[in-house]
């Protein structure tokens, strides 16, 4: 167990847990592998609970890290936060109120966060449970998400000379209570741009996200989202589609205040957005069941299979 007991002080590393850097910049270092971080309690801290780094963005040197059945809570930054991993595996861990959020991959790929407890983190909306950011291949399945003060889940580009984030999984989460909506996936880097991403997005149950949408889609193509369940947000829309060529099946969207909102918007400068196969969702109880933006382009769907009443 670390107790950082608000450790402060001078130097980069002070007041984080455990700091694991990979720096390419010093002659002679050779690339961190096969880090194994598993069984400890970690609190506390001015900084990170756990950071590692990488300096190579264009993942050309091996960083590994795995962390497992630790629990870090009450750091006064990230509880996890991985910079330009190449293989990292978060499993089986618990991290909570960290004021700057649970867990966030920041560049890297083949990533996964995995059978976790991200609660009760971020004191601002802008602090999420979990957050990627520039990652690609990555997978957040099996985690129980909740009372975050931002977003459950947030996926979400940088700049344009920045890796976008594409081919993840994010399914099988439980996300509850996160203020500022449960699972939003935004690779864009304006407001007129799209992105492929090539992403699913199945099997999450999200409920009481009160600042926004349950699942939010922006400006990205090839998403399939599918099997998932939103209800209970009166202010905004259980899935919300803002792309083009994305598969809507199979959800359940109750008591929201759309069930599924498909949005498009005149200054868009690309083709129209649309292009999506929505069918066989069961929809109730929402104000609106399905919200369709005029200026869309074909919606193939025969919405007498999307269950509405």
């Amino acid at each position: 167990m670390i107790d950082l007991n608000g450790l402060s002080g001078g130097g980069e590393a002070t007041g984080i847990g455990i700091y694991i850097h990979n720096d390419t910049n010093f002659n002679g270092a050779d690339s961190v592998t096969g880090v194994l971080i598993e069984n400890c309690e970690i609190k506390n801290g001015s900084s990170h609970g756990i950071r590692g780094y990488n300096s190579a963005i264009d993942y050309s040197v091996p960083f590994q890290l795995r962390i497992e059945n630790c629990k870090i809570h009450s750091c006064a930054l990230w509880g996890i936060l991985i910079q330009s991993a190449t293989d990292a595996i978060i499993s089986g861990s618990e991290i909570y109120g960290c004021n700057n959020g649970g867990i966030m991959f920041y560049f890297g790929k083949n990533q996964i966060i995995k059978s976790c407890s991200v609660h009760d983190n971020g004191n601002s909306p802008s602090y999420n449970g979990i957050e990627i950011k520039c990652a690609v291949n990555w997978k957040v399945t099996d985690n129980t998400i909740k009372m975050n003060k931002g977003k459950g889940v947030f996926a979400h580009a940088r700049t344009s000379t920045d890796p976008n984030i594409k081919n993840f999984i994010i399914s099988g989460n439980i996300l509850d209570g996160n203020e500022g909506g449960n699972i939003k996936v935004d690779p864009s880097i304006d407001s007129t741009t799209l992105f492929d991403v090539y992403g699913i997005i199945a099997d999450n149950i999200c409920s009481g996200y009160t600042g926004t949408n349950g699942i939010e889609v922006k400006l990205a193509t090839n998403v399939i989202i599918s099997g998932n369940i939103c209800k209970d947000n009166t202010n905004a829309s259980g899935i919300y589609v803002f792309g083009k060529y994305c598969v809507v099946g199979n959800n359940i969207s109750s008591g929201n205040g759309n069930g599924i909102y498909f949005h498009t918007t005149s200054s868009f400068n690309q083709n129209p957005l649309g292009s999506h196969v929505v069918n066989q969702n069961r929809l109730y109880s929402n104000t609106t069941n399905i919200l369709l933006d005029t200026g869309l382009q074909s919606i193939n769907s025969t919405l007498t299979e999307d269950l509405s009443q």
